[in-house]
C-alpha cells in the first residue's frame, strides 16, 4: 500500500480541534483500514470536505442572501437561469439548472404569483410556453447575485488568486471526468 501524504490544508482542518476534523480523521482511517486501495482514503476526505464546504456555503447563502430576498434555492436557480440566458422554455430552464421539469413547472407557478416571472405562448413550439423575468424579478436577481458573489468571495478569502485559479481548474477537470459526463450538459436531476 502506498503512503498517503496529508496536505497542509487538511492538517489545518484537523488541528482546529472541531468535531468535523475528528470525524474526517476517523473517516480517512477507516477507509485506510478497510480498503486495499490507498486512493480511497483521499476520496473519503475529499468527498467529505466538498460536501461539507458546499453545505456550509449553501446554508450561509440561504441566511445572508435568499431569506432576505424572500427566495428559495429553487426559485433563485430558475430566476438566475432566466437572468443569465433570457427568456426560455421550461425544458431549457430545467437543463440549465439541472432541475426536473416538474420542479421548474412548480417553481414557475410560485414565481408568477410573486410577480417575478411572466409566461407567454412559445412562437416556435405551440405546446410550450416561454418564461421571462419581470423587471422586478430581474432587479431582485441582480441584487441577490451580487450579494451571493460577495459571499462566495468571502468564503474564498483564505485562497490567493493563483490558488483560486487552481481550484477552479481542478473542479473543472472533475466536471469533465467520466462520472460527470452524463450531467455536464445540464442533464436534469431531481433536486
Amino acid at each position: 500500500m502506498s503512503e498517503t501524504v496529508e496536505s497542509p490544508d487538511l492538517a489545518t482542518v484537523n488541528q482546529a480541534g472541531d468535531r468535523f476534523g475528528t470525524f474526517l480523521d476517523r473517516a480517512r482511517s477507516r477507509a485506510r483500514d478497510e480498503f486495499a486501495d490507498a486512493r480511497l482514503e483521499d476520496a473519503a476526505a475529499i468527498g467529505l470536505l466538498l460536501r461539507r464546504v458546499n453545505r456550509l456555503m449553501l446554508n450561509d447563502a440561504e441566511d445572508e442572501v435568499l431569506r432576505p430576498a424572500a427566495l428559495s434555492w429553487t426559485e433563485f436557480r430558475v430566476c438566475f437561469s432566466l437572468w443569465i440566458a433570457g427568456p426560455q422554455q421550461p425544458h431549457e430552464v430545467a437543463t440549465s439548472t439541472a432541475m426536473s421539469r416538474a420542479s421548474v413547472s412548480s417553481t414557475m407557478k410560485t414565481l408568477k404569483k410573486k410577480e417575478l416571472v411572466t409566461t407567454r405562448d412559445s412562437k416556435t413550439d405551440l405546446r410550450s410556453i416561454v418564461m421571462t423575468l419581470t423587471p422586478t424579478g430581474s432587479e431582485l436577481v441582480s441584487h441577490a447575485h451580487a450579494r451571493h458573489l460577495a459571499l462566495i468571495d468571502e468564503w474564498l478569502n483564505p485562497l490567493s488568486a493563483p490558488e483560486r485559479m487552481v481550484l477552479q481548474g481542478l473542479l473543472g477537470q472533475i466536471m469533465l471526468g467520466p462520472r460527470a459526463r452524463p450531467y455536464a450538459d445540464g442533464h436534469a436531476v431531481n433536486s
